[in-house]
């Protein structure tokens, strides 16, 4: 027992060549474009905004604020393409369960 305590002590305080001691590993989750628009949007109060000055794909926006929305669980907010301008909406999400019941 006496060597497993000195075997710990001694890796605090030895330097290593290919390794590097660490407490947690890192999120493997990037912060995105996408996450500062929604996070614009939310902070905005605002029901309905037009997507600008992302400098991509109207449909390749729209796909990536869809998935950061659901990856972020944001279902009350919808990104939609409309004369191929990107919006996000907020959409009232008791009104849409209560029409998909009946």
């Amino acid at each position: 027992m006496v060597k497993n305590k000195m075997a710990t002590t001694d890796t605090k305080n030895a330097s290593f060549r290919f390794i590097e001691p660490v407490l947690q590993i890192p999120s493997k989750r990037k912060h995105s474009i996408y996450d500062d628009i929604i996070n614009e949007f939310v902070a905005s109060g605002l029901k309905c905004a037009e997507v600008k000055n992302v400098g991509r794909n109207p449909m390749n926006v729209r796909i990536m604020l869809g998935v950061r929305l659901k990856e972020r669980t944001l279902e009350n907010i919808k990104a939609i393409i409309r004369n191929q301008k990107v919006y996000l909406i907020k959409v009232d999400v008791q009104k849409r369960l209560n029409v998909t019941e009946h």
